[in-house]
């Protein structure tokens, strides 16, 4: 590693490197943005080996998901570093309880990486640790401190999601009315999507881009049947330039998720000039419009109703939105700042009780 850089530590989930996920994409724009602007090189915790990584005094830890929060400690323990920040990417409804704690466990122990006294810490006592939040919106921020009250005091900044500088705007012909963009599982609803456009649009065409989740099977199995019948063209899991290009030529995305925090695929899709119907469980900044809306995805009337108006709306006009470099002022401020430090290097202590 070279000394002539600071050196900053993103940890992301155990099963980072073989399921993709929106954290995963933010992380490596993160990545870009930081190693662009600041003397600074990033790497992976989940890309490195342990050894190598207690090995290294790191100027910056950046640790994302709140929900991972305990494993992610866990991983951190004997790990030298002189700041920690946390972005919580922390989704509507979130609490800490027994489930998710045996999820982690169970999780865990698949990757052996954990044990389970690692899990019974108080969620509180473990984000004391933390030196600075970067949150998605101003939205999620709020009710992240409405949760935890105590974490109020420290450092934090809005770090809005922006689109890759590679999506070029232009007018495109639209060759199908619909796109549903993200992985094959329950949480996401690609299956309800798909019946709902069945319904609402029977003689609309409908192409979903996406990785099978296979801790889901029966709910693959369902996709795959809907697939057979013919009103939907799956293409599976593609590389971020080919999505754009498939966003380039639908008329309207729709994004059904349960849970999202801030979705990047909506900003992608307005930029690459679809309508997109989106999901009220989120946090996003984006406001309602003619080529926008937001409907309660488990209230399938709504979801027919906004189907419907979608492609009567006229839209399939790109719209202007921020890059992440454009997004990145408060976020790089906070960075620098940290990395600014002069004091002696820390070592992670065991969250044992």
């Amino acid at each position: 590693m070279l000394d002539d850089f600071k050196k900053i530590l993103f940890l992301l989930r155990s099963d980072a490197g073989v399921k993709s996920g929106g954290d995963l994409v933010q992380a490596k724009f993160y990545q870009r943005v930081l190693e662009e602007r600041i003397a600074c090189k990033v790497y992976f915790f989940h890309e490195l080996p342990l050894a190598e990584v207690k090995k290294v005094s790191w100027d910056l830890v950046q640790v994302f998901n709140v929900s991972r929060l305990h494993e992610n400690m866990a991983l951190l323990q004997g790990v030298k570093y002189r700041r920690l920040l946390l972005s919580p990417i922390v989704q509507p409804g979130f609490r800490f309880g027994l489930r998710l704690a045996v999820k982690n466990f169970i999780r865990n122990c698949l990757w052996d990486r954990a044990s389970f006294h690692h899990f019974l810490k108080e969620p509180e006592e473990l984000l004391g640790r933390f030196d600075g939040f970067v949150f998605l919106s101003e939205a999620e921020s709020e009710a992240f401190f409405k949760s935890f009250p105590a974490c109020a005091g420290g450092e934090s900044v809005i770090y809005q999601n922006g689109v890759a500088d590679e999506i070029a705007h232009g007018e495109h012909e639209r060759f199908f009315d619909f796109i549903v963009v993200g992985r094959i599982e329950p949480k996401k609803r690609v299956v309800e999507a798909v019946d709902a456009v069945a319904k609402a649009a029977p003689n609309s065409l409908l192409v979903c881009i996406g990785g099978i989740n296979w801790y889901h099977p029966s709910y693959c199995f369902k996709f795959f049947l809907r697939v057979l019948k013919g009103n939907v063209i799956y293409l599976g899991r593609r590389d971020p330039s080919v999505v754009y290009g498939f966003m380039r030529r639908a008329r309207v995305l729709l994004n059904f998720s349960e849970l999202e925090v801030s979705p990047l695929v909506d900003l992608e899709a307005l930029a690459c000039g679809c309508n997109v119907v989106s999901t009220t469980y989120s946090y996003s900044h984006l406001s309602d419009s003619e080529r926008y809306c937001r409907v309660d995805v488990k209230d399938m009337e709504q979801c027919f109703a906004a189907i419907t108006q979608s492609l009567g709306s006229e839209g399939c006009k790109c719209m202007k939105i921020n890059t992440w470099v454009e997004n990145s002022g408060a976020y790089l401020g906070l960075v620098r700042q940290f990395l600014e430090v002069n004091e002696d290097y820390g070592v992670a202590e065991c969250i044992a009780p």
